[in-house]
């Protein structure tokens, strides 16, 4: 919804806070018990995913990230080592790794997330960053109030409606690794496309080898070095490998390429879809500390903080009626 004011207003917000009776079972909890969004948290905080809803694109991610590579180790790579090349199993087994670390990185990692206005105030105050203040001060960067979070957004940060977060640098929310992509994790996602496609191209090269390296002169000696000795049942699972992992590394390829890209433009994915003006410089090439720590433990005057219903009002004064006009969302 968007609002404009063509007369001068006073500046003024009103805020009131209903505090709750706090029942015995809330007392020495910690953030993340009592974090307002969809966020799942495991492992008593130190794990942190997005919402349930992609609960099952993550499962089908990670099933296929082990059956592929692990189905590679047992049936190629031992041909590969003994009777072809060293190489290919070693850089298989380095960029496997390397794609699971990463996957769980760019899954587990706070993504940028600006925690909510009652969040700030239960930590100690709202940074001044994110008040109406810096709304006068910088309004040419069209900053954006939004309404869930009650906090004036920097530019090119968004609202992710599946985690129900605000997220600084916002790209895109990925289902596959169920965690929002923004400033934080934004390497690790890119890092983890890369190490995938290296991963697929070097199990494709190793399948192909397995096919064909002695299919010229029909001797088919694979069999002695696999666990299955039939080779019509050998030749035949990794056919089947051979076609899953093509199509995944054609989808990873394109992928890649598209962030590239973005990473020359300065784009972000959500920029380059809705045709927003950029920064035109990456976005993503800084470290920035986390804003909260999920794992702190909350006194009383925190935890009824968070548990409290405000009602917040608020009245903005324009300077110049010729300006664009707030935009709330």
């Amino acid at each position: 919804m968007k609002t404009s004011h063509q007369h001068k207003r006073p500046y003024l917000i009103t805020e009131t806070f209903d505090f709750p009776n706090l029942p015995i079972d809330l007392c020495s909890k910690s953030l993340w018990e009592l974090w307002p969004s969809k966020n799942q948290f495991f492992c008593k905080g130190k794990i942190m995913i997005g919402s349930s809803q992609d609960n099952l694109p993550f499962i089908l991610t990670l099933t296929l990230l082990t059956i592929v590579p692990i189905s590679f180790f047992v049936f190629i790579c031992r041909y590969l080592w003994y009777n072809v090349t060293i190489s290919i199993p070693i850089l298989s087994g380095i960029f496997y790794f390397g794609s699971i670390v990463f996957f769980l990185l760019t899954s587990f990692s706070d993504p940028g997330i600006i925690p909510r206005k009652k969040v700030f105030q239960a930590l100690g105050d709202v940074p001044k960053e994110f008040t109406a203040e810096v709304f006068f001060t910088e309004f040419g960067h069209l900053h954006k109030f939004c309404a869930t979070c009650e906090i004036y957004r920097p530019p090119r940060s968004h609202h992710c409606a599946k985690c129900d977060n605000c997220v600084e640098v916002f790209d895109h929310h990925c289902p596959y690794v169920n965690n929002c992509i923004g400033l934080r994790n934004y390497i690790y996602f890119m890092m983890f496309v890369m190490n995938l496609l290296f991963l697929g191209m070097i199990d494709i090269s190793g399948f192909m080898i397995f096919l064909f390296y002695n299919a010229g002169d029909g001797n088919f000696e694979y069999n002695k070095r696999s666990l299955i000795e039939q080779k019509e049942v050998i030749a035949t699972i990794v056919a089947i490998l051979t076609i899953i992992s093509f199509a995944f590394t054609l989808f990873v390829g394109i992928l890649c390429l598209f962030h590239c890209s973005l990473c020359a433009s300065g784009e972000t994915t959500k920029e380059r879809l809705k045709g927003e003006a950029s920064a035109k410089k990456c976005g993503f090439c800084r470290y920035k500390k986390s804003w909260f720590n999920k794992r702190m433990k909350l006194n009383d005057a925190q935890i009824k903080i968070l548990m409290a219903k405000s009602t917040t009002t608020f009245e903005i004064e324009l300077n110049d009626s010729s300006k664009s006009p707030i935009d709330i969302i």
